[in-house]
């Protein structure tokens, strides 16, 4: 059996939970976009003390269909989502683009809901066609 050589960004981004990377040579993160259902909030034991996780699943990260789970016990960022998952079913899809600023304790988040018009004009961007001379946009 031939060895594969995995690199670490293979080994850090392998898995099934949601992870914010960097630009590269940059201190700043690239935001996600993150389709979510089935959130939960749950208390937890991390590094020693019990702490209130957030729990979600992820049926698409960045328009691409995936199964993983998306975890945080940050009360910013808990904070953030709070406004739009608090009242709905918990079995509602909802789309929200989070964005990361700044480093570990200093972390703030900007979080946005993305309306499902503007998730599928992300999935299917105008196309322009050549009618009668003109050229015209369309969607389809």
């Amino acid at each position: 059996m031939a060895e594969e050589n995995i690199t670490w960004d293979d080994a850090i981004s392998s898995g099934n939970y949601v992870r914010f990377k960097k630009i590269d040579g940059s201190t700043e993160y690239e935001n996600k976009v993150l389709t979510v259902t089935n959130w939960k909030l749950e208390e937890v034991d991390k590094f020693g003390e019990k702490q209130i996780e957030l729990s979600m699943d992820v049926l698409k990260e960045d328009g691409n269909d995936v199964e993983k789970m998306f975890t945080t016990v940050s009360n910013r960022l808990k904070s953030k989502l709070r406004p739009i998952l608090e009242n709905r079913p918990v079995s509602d899809i909802v789309t929200v683009d989070i964005l990361p600023v700044g480093e570990a304790f200093n972390r703030i988040y900007s979080v946005k809901e993305v309306k499902p018009e503007a998730v599928v004009a992300a999935d299917n961007p105008p196309t322009t066609e050549l009618i009668g001379g003109q050229t015209t946009p369309t969607t389809e």
